[in-house]
């Protein structure tokens, strides 16, 4: 879009420049922003904001600087505008805060323009023998050479005009649902006349599989069981569903797509996806964490009942799509433990090297809140479909796959363009795709636990429809501090549970993701994943505590900061910061398994955490197992000889909390099919776990759940004595359709 020019900040006045990074192209006189030769939509301010950071690549421009080039002597809401042009120009970027491409932000100083940058100068002054010809032009120049030439030429244009013809296009999206709930995971079969999906419709909180006709008519609920049943696929002769359940044994099970009793097919498995012939299933063994699936690829055999890996130096982050030959499997993984950043990649079904496929990240962060789930990918002809975040919402984009190799050409191209969260494509062989719309939040809870472990008396803290997370209550229960993007940003608010009151403890242009409240209620220590400030709740400026020291997860009585991680959390253990010297002092670490997830008992003298595997260790393996510990602090490293197993390591427990009399750890569990909160007694004198682990609030609901919290640590349990608030996410969507032309 065209810039409209003012008389303070006038670009005719400006020698030209075009600034080419990565794959856009930014024209500081037309005031074009534009990506792969397409117009990006930004508004004035922060198209002059990026010119500003183009002018001086990979050196900091400070907000002061900002102010005076972008406003001058114009009284505005400065910090307000800045964070405002920052935000929009990411969303047109497609950048991210935590994990920058091309925008870097230093904490209260400024920003920098971290990628390369081609500078053309005045492109009007280019000589003409160095400009690219316009077509028109081009086309004579080959007309009137020899008889080869204009072969050529024919050629070249034919291949043009072809290109062009064969870019996908998708008809006006047709709404296929209209649940109030959660209905998505759609696949279609591949006539392009049936659809199974998941949906908690039948309203008993779990999730279940329905088939219904695309033409229309009622829908079918395959499955009844209690436990959640979702991933389906359709087999390619329609005659049966596959689907991971969270039954006992957990797993993937097939029904008849007419109804009837399902079956176990393959233990522990997740995502399944049919091989075009049938005679074999790719899925993969893993679960859901921090920011969304991972897993080992595997191939199941029909015929033999054998099971081999696939894809062994990846992790996958869904399922897989199969190519039309059964030869080839794409899908959206990464090769480490910091699940960022998410690309493409190919890989054989016969096992070997996998090959990337994508230049830009399909995600670069994994723990966005809008993709809480898998990351799918369908396959049609030499085109692939997939999910795609740029800013605010998610799409689906479309790729070419040259014939007879595993790489994309000429990169993904925007398919929909709805302003939610497009996601989990499925395509029919005629072109019908459809895709999940979904619609997310994140809110603080509290509940009562009763003895029937059942959620009844819980109730919401926050209202606003936005993001909120990562709860810290002060002792006496009378303050909250957590995480929220309501006013665009995520930012720490403070409440004052006795009156209602809340207000924004921050107002910062970087995305704070974690916050922790003192033991007095006077102090915040958060952090926004590299450095940890210290607020006063009364107001004030804050102050630096530390630089890639981690999360600040809890304080101890006499006032350090309780820390877990660095820069990669499983790779450090857990450590106290003194604010009033910033020294660290490590206090416990595993050694070889990852330690964090840190909290104090209320009388400062036991520190629980958990244990994990980490990059180190892992090797793509990929663990659902976690253990709770206990062990005695003071301040200084506690030896491992000293530790105490409040569970065994066998299921998935993490992210413990003390009670408020110090006799009970709570903790989040996986094991019994759903993310719940567990408990276990223990003795008063010397903490070792007395009686049965035991549920103290079961949370088995589809649409409002646990699971929906990307990162497990956000959900931050606080026993307030005989109360618990955490964070839960909810999320709501529908199913849509639209046809696929050339």
């Amino acid at each position: 879009m065209a810039v409209s020019r003012s008389n303070s900040g006038t670009m005719e006045n400006r020698s030209r420049h075009l600034f080419r990074f990565g794959t856009f192209e930014a024209d500081s006189v037309t005031g074009d922003l534009r990506r792969a030769g397409r117009p990006v939509g930004l508004q004035e301010q922060p198209f002059r904001l990026l010119l500003a950071l183009l002018d001086r690549p990979a050196e900091i421009v400070t907000r002061a600087e900002l102010r005076e080039k972008l406003w001058g002597e114009t009284h505005v809401d400065f910090e307000e505008g800045l964070n405002t042009a920052v935000r929009k120009l990411r969303d047109a970027l497609g950048d991210s805060a935590s994990n920058p491409r091309f925008i870097e932000t230093l904490p209260r100083r400024g920003y920098r323009f971290i990628a390369p940058v081609e500078n053309v100068a005045d492109p009007a002054l280019v000589p003409e023998a160095l400009k690219p010809v316009r077509a028109r032009s081009w086309l004579l120049l080959l007309l009137g050479g020899s008889v080869v030439t204009i072969a050529g030429a024919a050629i070249l244009v034919y291949w043009f005009w072809f290109r062009e013809k064969q870019e996908w296009t998708s008809s006006h999206p047709t709404q296929l649902t209209r649940d109030s709930g959660m209905t998505s995971e759609p696949v279609i079969s591949r006539d392009g006349k049936l659809l199974s999906y998941t949906s908690d419709r039948a309203g008993q909180g779990n999730a279940d599989i329905w088939m219904q006709l695309i033409a229309g008519g009622e829908p079918r609920r395959l499955t009844d069981d209690p436990a959640n049943d979702h991933e389906p696929d359709i087999s390619p002769d329609g005659s049966t569903i596959i689907f991971r359940s969270e039954r006992d044994p957990p797993g993937i099970y097939a029904v008849p797509a007419l109804g009837g009793k399902a079956r176990l097919i393959i233990r522990d498995g997740h995502v399944p996806r049919y091989s075009p012939d049938g005679s074999r299933i790719a899925y993969s063994v893993g679960h859901y964490g921090s920011g969304g699936f991972s897993g080992s690829l595997r191939i199941y055999e029909f015929g033999t009942g054998s099971t081999k890996h696939a894809a062994q130096d990846r992790y996958v982050g869904g399922p897989v799509a199969w190519s039309r030959d059964g030869s080839t499997l794409i899908f959206a993984g990464w090769n480490n433990l910091q699940l960022r950043p998410l690309h493409l990649w190919s890989c054989s079904p016969n096992g070997g090297i996998s090959t990337q496929l994508t230049v830009e990240p399909v995600s670069e962060d994994r723990s966005v809140f809008g993709q809480v789930s898998t990351v799918s990918v369908a396959w049609l002809n030499d085109r692939i479909f997939v999910s795609r975040r740029q800013g605010d919402s998610a799409n689906v984009w479309a790729g070419t796959v040259a014939t007879g190799t595993q790489r994309l050409v000429g990169g993904l191209r925007r398919l929909t363009f709805g302003t939610g969260n497009e996601v989990m494509p499925s395509v029919s062989s005629g072109g019908r795709l459809v895709f999940a719309n979904h619609t997310y939040a994140a809110g603080i809870w509290e509940a009562t636990p009763g003895k029937d472990a059942t959620a009844a008396a819980m109730h919401a803290i926050t209202h606003d429809g936005a993001i909120n997370y990562k709860p810290s209550v002060s002792a006496d229960g009378s303050k909250l501090v957590y995480v929220s993007n309501r006013t665009g940003n995520f930012e720490v608010w403070i409440k004052d549970l006795l009156h209602g009151n809340e207000v924004a403890l921050t107002h910062t242009a970087v995305q704070e993701n974690s916050a922790a409240i003192s033991r007095d209620g006077t102090k915040v220590a958060y952090s926004d994943g590299m450095t940890i400030w210290l607020g006063a709740v009364s107001g004030g400026a804050p102050r630096l505590l530390c630089e890639r020291c981690g999360r600040p997860d809890d304080w101890s009585p006499d006032g350090k900061v309780i820390t877990a991680g660095g820069p990669r959390m499983y790779t450090n253990g857990i450590s106290s910061v003194d604010p009033a010297t910033s020294k660290s002092i490590e206090i416990a670490n595993h050694g070889i398994l990852g330690t964090t997830a840190p909290h104090l008992s209320p009388d400062g003298k036991w520190l629980t955490f958990h244990t994990a595997e980490n990059s180190t260790t892992a090797k793509l393996t990929l663990s659902s197992k976690r253990q709770v510990f206990v062990a005695p602090y003071n301040g200084y490293p506690v030896p491992l000889a000293n530790w105490i197993p409040i569970t065994d390591g066998e299921a998935l427990d993490r992210e413990a909390r003390w009670s408020s009399d110090g006799n009970q750890i709570y903790f989040l569990s996986d094991r019994d099919g759903f993310r719940c909160i567990w408990k276990r007694n223990l003795n008063p004198a010397t903490k070792q776990p007395s009686g049965p682990i035991h549920p103290v609030l079961h949370l088995h609901n589809s649409h409002l759940s646990l699971l929906h919290i990307p990162d497990t640590g956000n959900v931050s349990i606080c026993p307030v004595e005989n109360k618990l608030i955490f964070a839960m996410g909810e999320l709501s969507s529908n199913l849509w359709m639209t046809d696929l032309t050339h």
